[in-house]
């Protein structure tokens, strides 16, 4: 059951992705989407330029969106700063 689960959540991060790769999808509609299919209350995307930099928020949706990855209670690197 579990493995199935992980498998749709990854099909669907995938779809995404290259909904905004193509740019078929705003960042602010692309966060919702996830929100959405995770039944999660917040999504954010934050970044930094480094690792000793600050985490800045690209975009959000939801009540009360976190400014750290540390204060999330879901974390999903998409890559080195983000």
């Amino acid at each position: 059951h579990q493995a199935a689960r992980l498998r749709a959540e990854s099909e669907i991060l995938s779809f995404l992705a290259g909904s905004v790769l193509r740019g078929e999808t705003a960042l602010d509609a692309l966060l919702d989407r996830v929100r959405e299919t995770f039944a999660m209350e917040s999504v954010a995307l934050l970044e930094r330029s480094s690792d000793v930099e600050p985490w800045t928020c690209a975009g959000s949706v939801g009540p009360a969106p976190v400014t750290r990855p540390d204060d999330a209670d879901v974390d999903m690197p998409v890559g080195d700063n983000m």
